[in-house]
This record gives structure tokens, C-alpha cells and sequence, in this order.
């Protein structure tokens, strides 16, 4: 074989392997601004709009938690609950299908799921969202 094919061989097979390993599942802690201006009620509805915008379906709101799922290409399975009030939310995983999830590790995509729909939300808020 010559040395050139073993070399795209190698790259291709690396790709691969950095491609599949999983990351570290992201709960994340939001913070809103002390500034006294928006109400749960707006926190939760701007939570709601972004689920709906990001294609999450909500499951149930008691009215300080919210339980939403997501399923993609029918293989990818998770659901998250979203504590929230007038100066905070948190998004936390609650239990996933076919995204790898062992050892504290998941598929990279819930995690770009999680940060788009904290993007949304902020958005939704007002708020410019904070850095990737």
C-alpha cells in the first residue's frame, strides 16, 4: 500500500475517533440580571417559545419546573427539566436514548442542542447570549 493511502487511511480513521467521543454533559446554570425586570411568568414563556422554536416538545410545566424532550432522526432521544424562576433557570439532563450517555460523558450533539436552546432563550429574554 503505498505511503499515501495509509497516511488518508490514518487521517480518515482519526476523524472518526475524535468524531464519536463523547463530551461532558452540559447542565447548565443561567443567571438573569438583578435588574427587577422580568416576571417568572415572562421567564417561563420565553422558555416555552424557545422550546417550540428549537423543535423541543414540552412535556409538563408545574410552574417553577419545566419537563421537554427532544428526539432526532427518530434515534436520538433526550429529556431535560428546566427549574426556573424570575432570576435564574438551569437546563439539567434527565435521561437520553441513543446518545451514548456513560460515565458522565454524552454525543457531542446534546450538548450543541443545550446551547442553542439557552441561545434561544436568552434571545427570547432580551438578553444578548452569552458566548459559546
Amino acid at each position: 500500500m503505498s505511503r499515501l493511502i495509509r497516511s488518508v487511511i490514518l487521517c480518515l480513521a482519526a476523524a472518526l475517533v475524535v468524531g464519536c467521543t463523547g463530551r461532558a454533559v452540559l447542565n447548565l446554570d443561567q443567571s438573569l440580571p438583578a435588574d427587577g425586570r422580568r416576571t417568572t411568568a415572562q421567564v417561563q414563556e420565553a422558555i416555552h417559545k424557545a422550546l417550540a422554536q428549537q423543535q423541543w416538545t414540552l412535556q409538563q410545566d408545574n410552574g417553577s419546573v419545566i419537563y421537554a424532550e427532544i428526539t432526532v432522526r427518530e434515534r436520538h432521544h433526550a429529556e431535560i427539566s428546566i427549574p426556573y424562576s424570575s432570576q435564574q433557570y438551569s437546563i439539567k439532563l434527565r435521561s437520553s436514548r441513543g446518545l451514548d450517555e456513560e460515565n458522565g460523558q454524552i454525543h457531542r450533539n446534546y450538548n450543541n442542542w443545550v446551547v442553542l436552546l439557552n441561545e434561544r432563550i436568552q434571545q427570547n429574554l432580551g438578553l444578548t447570549p452569552t458566548a459559546r
